[in-house]
């Protein structure tokens, strides 16, 4: 659960101070870049770093097309990293799990806060990746801070209710063949405290930075996408980002 709010707040974070606008949807599959405008394809980079605005193939001097090339290169190779950042939080929350599992030595009372972490895993994924396709969302951090946090929200709530329910399943089984002692417990739980901190702010972290990372690129994207829009202006109409 902590994990979770971890990267919803790292995620959340992002967004905010990112300073780059996602103005079109942008499809990467098959090597291939197409910019979306309406869900009408407007503007493609083939996997020959061939240009096509409106389905015309534009025809490109060697600094254009070396231009091109490069710009789909870095899209293709940046922009799944934002989605990476955001399923980030999954696998710290796994590794949560996991963990209070083994300290109670039940995997089976976790078994359902595991499947829900999972649910929210694929809906993460889902918000990038259709039909086999990479797609970067328009306005995604806008839409980050507004939709995205009212569902993360609402999972948080499953998620703390399974997680109670699995803590106290857990205490259960302890106590069937005897009395539980509580100071061990309290000892116990204490130790899984810290464990639990350490590695989360450790995780909290490294996610902190990929985010700025990811923020970085997204801009250098941006700018160099203002430096082929110089050398082929056709392309001003169909922007991807924006500073």
């Amino acid at each position: 659960m902590l994990a979770l709010v971890v990267i919803g707040a790292s995620f959340g974070a992002q967004a905010q101070t990112c300073p780059v606008d996602v103005r079109n949807d942008i499809h990467i599959v098959d090597n291939t870049v197409s910019l979306y405008q309406e869900q009408q394809p407007k503007v493609l980079i083939d996997e020959n770093y061939q240009l096509y605005i409106n389905g015309q193939r534009v025809t490109l001097d060697d600094a254009q097309q070396k231009a091109v090339e490069a710009y789909s290169q870095h899209v293709q190779q940046y922009l799944p990293q934002v989605a990476a950042v955001a399923e980030e939080g999954s696998s710290m929350a796994k590794s949560v799990i996991a963990e209070l599992a083994s300290a109670f030595d039940s995997n089976e009372a976790f078994t359902e806060v595991d499947k829900l972490v999972d649910e929210y895993t694929l809906k993460a994924r889902e918000k990038f990746y259709k039909d086999d396709q990479f797609v970067m969302p328009a306005d995604i951090f806008t839409t980050a801070e507004t939709s995205w946090k009212e569902e993360f929200e609402q999972v948080m709530q499953r998620l703390s209710g399974a997680s109670m329910s699995a803590v106290f399943s857990a205490l259960k089984e302890e106590m069937k063949d005897g009395e539980l002692n509580f100071t061990e417990f309290q000892n116990k739980m204490s130790e899984l405290k810290s464990s639990m901190e350490n590695q989360i702010k450790i995780r909290s972290a490294d996610v902190a930075e990929k985010a700025e990372n990811v923020c970085d690129s997204m801009q250098g994207l941006a700018q160099e996408e203002q430096a082929l829009h110089e050398k082929i202006p056709a392309l001003k109409d169909y922007p991807m980002f924006e500073i």
